[in-house]
This record gives structure tokens, sequence and C-alpha cells, in this order.
């Protein structure tokens, strides 16, 4: 979990530096887990790095697992739109379709040098934080009033104290997990 921190920090640092925009997701997924960036690695770059689209898959079929009967309690369904051919360096959540909490994982960002399964995993954790994170909540720009999104700090501690210690310690210790 360690080396998983730490590839997740290298990764937000490199693009806090490479990028003016702040680290935030948009609500409309604009922007998503970095900043709106150019940064594109595509499949066939061999000497991109990064996971296997194997790893991404099994990161996303584990978070699936854990978190569908979590999301449909609230009578919502819970979808992980697995973009593993998009070179998209990012991730994003959003509430577009009706009763749907939604996160879209891109390759682009599996590929990434720093990323390792752990650090995917976070990615994953911190999106699904917006929907289940809880307050504070964002503002909607137009309107100044509170919307579905937990904001950018609760997905962050979401993401890290509930999610991944769930992904990390398994289905048997949910019940714990979500009540600390």
């Amino acid at each position: 979990m360690k080396n998983s921190l730490l590839a997740l920090t290298l990764i937000t640092s490199f693009f806090a530096l490479t990028s003016n925009s702040l680290l935030a997701c948009d609500i409309h997924g604009h922007s998503g887990f970095m900043p709106k960036n150019n940064f594109k690695i595509y499949v066939d770059d061999k000497a991109a790095g990064g996971i296997t689209e194997v790893q991404f898959n099994r990161v996303m079929d584990k978070m699936t697992a854990l978190y569908s009967s979590v999301v449909a309690k609230s009578g919502r369904k819970f979808v992980i739109e697995r973009r593993w051919s998009d070179p998209t360096v990012n991730a994003f959540a959003e509430q577009n379709t009706p009763g749907v909490d939604t996160i879209h994982m891109f390759g682009g960002l599996a590929r990434h040098p720093e990323t390792t399964e752990d650090a995917m995993a976070l990615v994953a954790c911190h999106e699904l934080g917006h929907h289940l994170g809880g307050a504070p909540r964002k503002s909607d720009p137009s309107t100044g009033s509170l919307i579905w999104a937990a904001n950018e700090g609760q997905a962050d501690y979401w993401g890290t104290m509930k999610c991944l210690r769930h992904y990390f310690e398994g289905d048997d210790n949910v019940a714990i997990v979500n009540k600390l």
C-alpha cells in the first residue's frame, strides 16, 4: 500500500507541475482526477509501462464486486466505464444517467509509467468517493447550489479511509470499514 501511495503522489506531482490547472474533477466530465490535459498514452506504446489490460480489468472487477451492492442500497446502479483503448491520462465521475453512478477509467492513465494496480485502485476509489463520500459537496458554479458530487477533499478522504482500506481488506471487513 505504501508503494501505491508513493506512485499516486508521483503521478499527481507530475501533472501538478506540468499543468496550470488545479487538481479537480469537473461535475460534467470535462476534467477528472488529473487536470484537463493533452497527455495521451496509446495502447501500442510499448515503452509506456504502467499496468496491463489484464491488471486494469482485475482492479475494475474488484471495485465492481466490492461496491455494486453498496451503491445498490441507495437505489442506484454502479457502472465503471472501462476505456482501456482510450489514450486519455485521466479518470472522472458523473451522474448523467438517472439512477446510475458512473466512473470513467481510461487506459492512458493505466499505461502511465508510474501507475501500479494499487494506484489504479486508489484513482477508482477517489472517483467513487464523489458518489459515496458525502458532505461537503461541490456546488454548481452557475447557481451556487449543492450537487450530488462530494468535493475533492471529501473524495480523497473517503477514497483512502473507506474505499481503499475495503479494497485491500476485502469483503469480510466492509461493515467495519464503512462505519469508520
